[in-house]
């Protein structure tokens, strides 16, 4: 028994893609929709590709911590300092944890210890996310 042919409009292929595209908005949409709440549930929750609320969750706030104690832990009288100009932490100019190669283009490194460094606050502000 022979299955009867369905012959396609010639348009369905742009219906298809329409719907295609519509279908990947919902997706993200929903996604979207999704992470929103579970960080309303967790709000120190990791989800990669995260914006500014990356600086919130706990595993970048442990891996700051480790970064900064091994960076005091190197030097001879245990206090933590700039790469780049070898400044102590003062109130005025506080040590941050860097990304080597910055979230924005390369946002599988952003949890990498080998990706982080010390710098104080006015070495970090003159570097930008240039490569």
């Amino acid at each position: 028994m022979l299955k009867p042919q369905i012959r396609k409009h010639p348009k369905s292929k742009k219906i298809s893609e329409a719907a295609r595209t519509l279908k990947n908005k919902l997706r993200e949409s929903s996604a979207k929709a999704l992470r929103k709440k579970q960080m309303k549930d967790d709000p120190l929750a990791y989800f990669p590709n995260m914006g500014k609320e990356f600086y919130d969750t706990r595993m970048w706030k442990d891996l700051r911590f480790d970064v900064l104690r091994e960076n005091a832990v190197s030097n001879k009288d245990g206090k933590a300092h700039c790469v780049l100009c070898g400044a102590w932490w003062t109130t005025e100019n506080p040590l941050h944890v860097d990304h080597k190669l910055p979230r924005s283009k390369f946002p599988q490194m952003e949890l990498m210890k080998s990706n982080m460094q010390v710098l104080c606050k006015m070495c970090n502000e003159g570097k930008s996310a240039k490569v």
